[in-house]
This record gives structure tokens, sequence and C-alpha cells, in this order.
């Protein structure tokens, strides 16, 4: 019996996988004319990998509409997270990039960390990282709104421990009750940007959250 059911665990686990596999190569799109071999290489140790992880306000299809409708510039990588593997693989170290990080902008001067993207796209954001941090990087990965739920869907969702009880969105608020809760679509993209429904929800420069919201 032992036996069947350890056959039965190792093949639903090999589904979700290959599943998992599937849905990630059917949905990416490999970024164009991105070039990473540049002169920074020297600056890691052969075998390391860095990446960096960007999650943008894209809002993908709808991206043209929502810039024309509001007036906002470019978009902007509002999350960013350097990822370090050492050469011997004893663990995966990462390193969150506070957006409104006051840095200098390679060739544009003093700026935020996230207006880079819009100011040079990926090249540009991972020449600013790169000089920031001194060091090099391998591999690139990027998610909007859009991809956001998307890849909560394919994980079949996410759960969170929820410090505090809130809700979320003006039309058809959704509400998160305190506790463990289950995450998954719109629901979790709704969950990630709240910020209006905390105290200390704050626009950069320290206003109150008025427009729209965030919350990590």
């Amino acid at each position: 019996m032992l036996a069947v059911l350890l056959v039965i665990a190792v093949v639903v686990s090999f589904s979700y996988l290959r599943n998992l596999q599937t849905t990630f190569d059917e949905n990416r799109n490999v970024i164009d004319g991105l070039d990473l071999e540049d002169d920074s290489a020297y600056r890691t140790p052969e075998g390391t990998i860095n990446m960096l992880l960007m999650g943008t306000d894209s809002r993908g299809d709808d991206e043209d509409d929502y810039r024309d409708a509001t007036g906002e510039g470019n978009e902007r990588s509002d999350t960013m997270m350097f990822v370090h593997i050492p050469e011997d693989r004893s663990g995966v170290y990462v390193m969150s990039i506070m957006r409104d990080l006051w840095v200098e902008v390679p060739g544009e001067g003093m700026g935020r960390v996230n207006t880079a993207l819009g100011l040079g796209g990926y090249d540009l954001a991972v020449d600013l990282v790169e000089e920031m941090l001194y060091t090099h990087i391998d591999h690139v990965a990027v998610v909007d709104f859009e991809g956001f739920s998307d890849l909560t869907e394919a994980l079949g969702g996410v759960y969170v421990d929820n410090p505090h009880s809130f809700s979320a969105g003006q039309r058809n608020p959704a509400f998160y009750p305190e506790g463990t809760i289950r995450l998954e679509g719109s629901n979790a993209l709704r969950y990630v940007r709240e910020r209006q429904s905390f105290p200390r929800g704050l626009r950069p420069g320290g206003e109150p959250a008025a427009g729209r919201a965030r919350h990590h």
C-alpha cells in the first residue's frame, strides 16, 4: 500500500511540474535586443549567476489605452529583485531594490531607480543595477500586471499569512480577512497593489496615497 501511494504521489508531482513547465514555455516572451554580454562580466567569479527580476506597471494589451487615458509616462519597474546564486550553488540569495531609491541613472543624472526602465528600456535598467551594485547581470525576467495574475493561476493559487483584514478596490471591493488566505488571478493582483487601507500607505515623498494603491 505504501509503495502504491508513493508511486501515485510521484506521478501527481511529475504531472503538476510538467503542466507548470508547459504553461511557462507556451506563455513566455523572450526579450528581444537585450545584450547582457558586456564588459562588466569580470566583476563576478566564473560560475556565479546573477539575475534581475522586474515587476513592471505595464497593463499588457491595455497599456497604450491606459497611458493615453491617465497621461502617465512610460512603464516603470516598481518591483526589482536582485538574485545571486554562488558558484558552489550553496544557496539562493535575493535582495529587494526599493523602487524610490535615489541613484545615479547612467546618462540621465539623478533619479529614482524605477524610472530607468521608462527612460532607456531594459538595457538602462540593467546598466543601472550593474553600476549601483558593481556586479554583472546574467539573466533578466520581467512580469507585468497581467503576467502576475497568470503566474498565480499557473501555480494553482498562493497562500499568504495576512496580518490585518482589509478591503481593496473602489468598484466591487474585495475583502481579505486576517489569517491564512488563498490568492489567485486578479484577486492576488489587488492584494499586492493595495496601500490605501493602511495608515502608513504613502506615496513617494511621504504624501498619503490617494490614487492607485500598492502594498508590499
